[in-house]
């Protein structure tokens, strides 16, 4: 599997008005960087265990529903909402995420990790290369060494929910966390258990926790209600305001069924912050 040149990729940040470069004038501020990456064998669908390196592959790209929805956590922040600007490799890597962006920098190529999707989401994590967001206060170079990801996902958010039921959602794709901040290793590894689901007049009732170890170990509880509107997250302890928990949220599967999404902030042991991105597959 090869990445795709990136220059063409400035060119897309360019035009999408993500990119705030001079260079994007004329001056070549983004050489087109030789980005000859294999396959490195890893675990499907990422989850960690392989120093993150793990490219991950969809079965299909993503395809835009009537509700199109995505988080994105990186080291110091943590955003979602609805998606706008949308584009994604042939690889299935997303590159332009609503005004967040990736590109190569200088010498950091490019790079997509734990990429997974079908068409009803898209998941992974920005490795390396040089991130830009919507709100256009700079540049946030990456190296793919020091640990300090981006995770995504996109899906489709559950137009309607059922009244009553109770489903088990199985971990559908984990990225590999990635180190924040703190203590430990650039790369630890995320594991899951079933989730449960259970869904009443006052929407859906989530039950499950994500273990993530990285010379230490923690985990994240994710046990929550999400309201019934398909704009609605559920968001666990101090998440949003850049602190330990998670934000969940109700999506469409795309063989049947629904699945759960999400971002999280875990706090290890030994004080290392990991951050991740996730799916559950509920039958």
């Amino acid at each position: 599997m090869r990445l795709k040149s990136s220059k063409a990729a400035a060119a897309v940040l360019c035009a999408s008005g993500v990119l705030a470069l001079a260079g994007c004038g004329g001056s070549d501020l983004l050489p087109d960087l030789p980005t000859g990456l294999d396959d490195v064998p890893g675990l499907p669908g990422g989850g960690g265990n392989d120093g993150g390196n793990d490219l991950g592959s969809v079965s299909a790209k993503y395809e835009r529903g009537t509700w199109p929805r995505y988080h994105l956590v990186g080291p110091s922040t943590q955003v979602k909402g609805a998606l706008d600007a949308f584009v994604q490799d042939d690889d299935g890597g997303a590159t332009v995420i609503d005004g967040n962006g990736l590109t190569a920098y200088f010498t950091a190529e490019r790079s997509i990790r734990d990429i997974s999707g079908d068409r009803s989401y898209a998941l992974g994590r920005w490795h390396s290369g040089a991130v830009t967001n919507a709100s256009g206060t700079g540049i946030h170079p990456i190296d793919g060494k020091d640990g300090r990801g981006y995770h995504y996902v996109v899906f489709n958010s559950l137009e309607s929910m059922p009244v009553s039921g109770d489903y088990t959602c199985q971990p559908q794709a984990l990225t590999g966390p990635s180190r924040a901040s703190g203590n430990g290793p650039a790369y630890g590894s995320a594991s899951a258990g079933a989730m449960s689901l259970s869904f009443g007049p006052g929407g859906a009732r989530v039950n499950g926790s994500i273990s993530v170890s990285a010379d230490a170990t923690g985990s994240v509880a994710i046990d929550t209600t999400i309201g019934r509107d398909p704009a609605t997250s559920a968001d666990i302890g101090a998440f949003t305001s850049g602190s330990y928990g998670a934000s969940v949220q109700m999506a469409e599967a795309e063989a049947g069924g629904f699945a759960v999404v999400g971002s999280y902030r875990a706090l290890l042991s030994n004080g290392g912050n990991y951050i991740g991105t996730f799916r559950y597959l509920c039958r």
